[in-house]
């Protein structure tokens, strides 16, 4: 250790003299409703209406944002400048004596322009999901995975029937949530928003909260109260339009038509009046949506978008919004052809943040595309079914099963509809259902900033049992599901820190996030799952 210490030093103040640089022809890589009707309900069919890298330090990018990672002209380590390292490593190269053994550039691709996502993918502390979901946002993983950082993980050698890897990341997860939308229904009281967006005992702890960007200024503030109240407890707020003002459309019509191409600057000035109308009353926009579900016909409030028609908005308009991220396109059937040309686009996919999906007639899968470009993948609205109280059993238990879908599938965030609906995690009484209790199994502990890590069985995953597992600092979360009607009894075990125990939260038929705990011997415990039943373990607390 003292040896390795001596030759970084050495190579650290060699990089300072100007013996090293970062470019693309630098050294080589060193170690390493819908169904129209007033309420705006959705049926169950098809339509609808309705992080970052922090190594060990802190550098300043040329432009004044700190990110985690180290510049081009900062630390290096073993021959090369640190944001380097896991750029040899992401093109399928190792690092041997401070050498890309596959002789591959060092930076090639690295250098940051923003502060926010180096062109390798890697990203900053403002906690941006990188494109390969490779990293978190307390830096708790170091760029070989060997060991962390800070020291809350070392490999662990298990045995057991699950095997979570702390070393293995997949994306980082930005937060659960749903829709309020005063426009259509009744908006959520104080006390309702209070149980969706807190975390402590009998709220959902939400952490998203998706509105509507009204066509007319003049009902803006009407999304202001539960806004206020979400943003209270932490949840950041994602802005959705219907339609554009009927001024600006071919139709001039609420309903349908498609936007002038004449009225693009008026309308990104439109939706960021909506901002600036949040702000002054002390709420800030994470994200605003170029358009809700724009691929499909409807006879609401709605307004057709191309493919070509978004690029050129986006190219036009992207560089408008500044600091609150850009989103498209919110397909309603989380169709592919309507965002792959966006973000092909060399002009285009630049001014975008976030790629929203529904899932309409669709199921979660990966999106590799969004992932190389850099881009969050958000599932912005959905729901299981509308024809059924949201206390029906087993029926409920669909949004457990659709929620390790999206988890696995790698998407940042997961939203449902109406947060406060008949079938949704709210009863109209304002109580929590058995709906809300499925999503407050991952919302309640696999929080905003939590990277999703490796799970692995020998046998593979099937059915009963479908598991993801999560990490933050050195804590790890484990959501396991038994989609099977019989209990089952498995060992779970940790490759990673040391575990003597893990808290349990369990719901199913008859409970409802009932607590417990299992001890763990060599980071392995045994654990009997409930039939139909959601588990989840928390360790390192």
């Amino acid at each position: 250790m003292k040896e390795r210490c001596y030759v970084l030093v050495l190579l650290m103040l060699f990089a300072l003299s100007g013996g090293i640089s970062c470019s693309n022809n630098g050294p080589q890589a060193g170690d390493g409703d819908a169904d129209g009707d007033s309420d705006g309900d959705s049926d169950s069919d098809s339509d609808t209406d309705g992080d970052s890298d922090s190594d060990s330090d802190s550098d300043s990018d040329s432009d004044g944002d700190t990110d985690g990672d180290s510049d081009s002209d900062s630390d290096t380590s073993n021959g090369c400048p640190a944001d380097c390292l896991p750029h040899c490593r992401s093109l399928g190269g190792t690092v041997v004596d401070g050498e890309c053994n596959d002789g591959l550039q060092c930076c090639e691709g690295a250098t940051s322009t923003d502060g926010d996502t180096d062109s390798d993918g890697d990203t900053d502390s403002d906690g941006d999901t990188d494109s390969d979901g490779d990293t978190d946002s307390d830096g708790d993983t170091d760029s070989d995975g060997d060991t962390d950082s800070d020291g809350d993980f070392e490999p662990v050698d298990v045995s057991a029937d699950v095997v979570v890897d702390v070393f293995t990341e997949h994306q980082t997860i930005r937060g659960f949530g749903g829709m309020n939308c005063p426009t259509w229904i009744n908006d959520l009281s104080a006390e309702q928003a209070d149980t969706a967006f807190g975390n402590d005992d009998g709220q959902l702890g939400f952490t998203i909260l998706r509105l509507m960007v009204p066509p007319s200024s003049n009902n803006f503030n009407r999304e202001v109260a539960t806004a206020k109240r979400a943003a209270s407890h932490g949840a950041i707020i994602l802005a959705t339009p219907w339609s554009p003002p009927q001024s600006m459309k071919t139709n001039g019509s609420i309903t349908g038509g498609r936007l002038n191409e004449s009225s693009y600057g008026a309308y990104a000035d439109h939706l960021l009046s909506f901002k600036d109308h949040m702000e002054s009353n002390g709420v800030t926009l994470h994200a605003i949506s170029v358009q809700n579900e724009p691929d499909i016909k409807v006879d609401y409030d709605s307004c057709d978008w191309s493919s070509d028609e978004m690029i050129k908005f986006i190219s036009s308009q992207g560089n408008k919004f500044g600091d609150t991220k850009l989103m498209a396109a919110e397909s309603f059937n989380y169709n592919k052809r309507m965002t792959d040309p966006i973000l092909n686009d060399a002009t285009a996919e630049p001014l975008f943040d976030i790629v929203g999906v529904h899932l309409y007639g669709a199921q979660a899968s990966d999106y590799p595309l969004a992932r190389e470009k850099g881009k969050e993948l958000w599932m912005t609205e959905h729901y299981t079914e509308s024809n059924n109280d949201a206390n029906k059993w087993p029926l409920a238990f669909d949004v457990a099963k659709e929620l390790h879908s999206v988890m696995a599938s790698n998407f940042n965030a997961y939203i449902w509809w109406y947060i406060r609906r008949s079938y949704g995690p709210m009863s109209e009484n304002g109580q929590i259902s058995k709906r809300g209790y499925m999503m407050a199994q991952y919302s309640k502990y696999v929080r905003p900033g939590f990277v999703r890590i490796g799970t692995e069985s020998a046998g593979g995953f099937g059915s009963p049992i479908q598991v993801t597992a999560y990490k933050k600092g050195g804590q790890v979360v484990v959501v396991i599901l038994n989609t099977g009607n019989s209990n089952e009894t498995i060992s779970v075990g940790v490759n990673g820190g040391s575990f003597t125990g893990f808290r349990t939260i369990t719901s199913s038929g008859s409970k409802n996030l009932e607590e417990g705990s299992v001890s763990a011997t060599g980071n392995v415990a045994s654990i009997t799952l409930d039939g139909t039943s959601i588990t989840t373990l928390i360790g390192g607390e």
